[in-house]
């Protein structure tokens, strides 16, 4: 038994096809999907969402989205994601290293804090995936 598995953004699908298992980060935490999982909808964090295919692993780096889950199909609608091998390792790393720098300035009460935190997550699910972690 399988599950039909589709990741999606708006500007193009990263992965349809049936796989044996689906793990990604929900807001409340990593969840997997195997055939016969019970229906369920939830918010998708930044991380890395994994199927898995016989031997075969494929990763992706989800920003944020939710993922669906009925009748042994799975639907990620990832309003921002990468296969692996899309990412460059240093653009990421410079990235993470200068949104952690100005995180690092700012106090927790400072408007810009949230969405400062937001980009050091992203771009630490990116130096993530780009590393094959």
């Amino acid at each position: 038994m399988k599950i039909r598995c589709t990741l999606v953004t708006p500007e193009r699908e990263l992965f349809t096809g049936e796989v044996d298992y689906l793990c990604a980060q929900g807001v409340l935490g990593e969840f997997g999907i195997l055939p016969g999982h019970a229906p369920f909808i939830t918010l998708l964090k930044p991380g890395i969402a994994y199927v898995k295919m016989g031997n075969e692993i494929r990763r992706f780096a989800v920003i944020s989205g939710f993922c669906q889950v009925s009748d042994d199909h799975a639907i990620i609608l990832a309003d921002e994601a990468y296969t692996e091998g899309e990412i460059n390792k240093e653009e990421a790393e410079g990235e993470y290293k200068n949104a952690t720098s100005e995180l690092n300035k700012l106090k927790s009460d400072d408007p810009k804090y949230d969405e400062t935190a937001k980009r050091v997550e992203r771009a630490k699910v990116l130096v993530d995936i780009a590393e094959k972690r």
